[in-house]
């Protein structure tokens, strides 16, 4: 009976309501121990008895509002409470990781808090940080203005690339025209040799008629 309590609990936990009717069904073909009345899942192993209980049975105790109990802790227990209750308790007892799933207002919050509140505060403490699922979409923006700033950067780097390779164009070009000049300059140092050479061929012609 434990056996297929922690299997109903473990394997078996992870379906929908459709996944629970073919589970009770396909269990019940091979173990008929179960009660007729409701799901397998209803039901849970008294140790003493060695027989199965509905979660039920929890309830009988009642319940009593305490006017001093803050009003975001009050838990009005019923059977899906209860259940899930015992199965967290009896897993962190262990210090056996929990995660509990399900659709929007389900209760998740509050039998996770109800099991937090009820631990020894000397053995145990806890961190709630809350969350929702704006937390992911936040992250998506910040990594596209991140993606925006770098492609800003990246423009810049190309507009300051460009007006260095115009900058040492302009400077490549006047470098140029510079050497041009000074091509110019050797020029007429040399026709101002050549005319030196005539004026001392017209001078050794004077002092020859002389």
């Amino acid at each position: 009976m434990l056996f297929q309590f922690s299997l109903l609990w473990s394997v078996c936990c992870v379906v929908d309501e459709d996944g629970r009717k073919k589970v009770d069904s396909f269990v019940r073909e091979l173990d008929g121990s179960f009660p007729n009345k409701d799901s397998i899942y209803e039901y849970f192993v008294d140790t003493k008895t060695r027989t199965w209980i509905h979660w039920e049975e929890k309830l009988r105790g009642g319940w009593k509002y305490q006017p001093s109990m803050p009003f975001f802790k009050i838990l009005v227990p019923t059977v899906d409470t209860v259940r899930y209750k015992f199965l967290v308790n009896t897993l962190v007892a262990k210090f056996c990781p929990v995660l509990i799933t399900g659709p929007v207002g389900t209760g998740k919050t509050s039998v996770a808090q109800d099991v937090l509140f009820s631990l020894d505060r000397e053995a145990w403490s806890f961190l709630t940080i809350n969350m929702s699922a704006q937390v992911h979409d936040d992250d998506d923006d910040d990594d596209d203005d991140d993606d925006d700033d770098d492609d800003d950067v990246e423009d810049d780097d190309d507009d300051d690339d460009d007006d260095d390779d115009d900058d040492d164009d302009d400077d490549a070009e006047d470098d140029d025209g510079e050497d041009d000049d000074d091509d110019g300059g050797v020029d007429y140092i040399y026709d101002d040799d050549n005319d030196d050479d005539d004026d001392d061929d017209d001078d050794d012609d004077d002092d020859d008629d002389g």
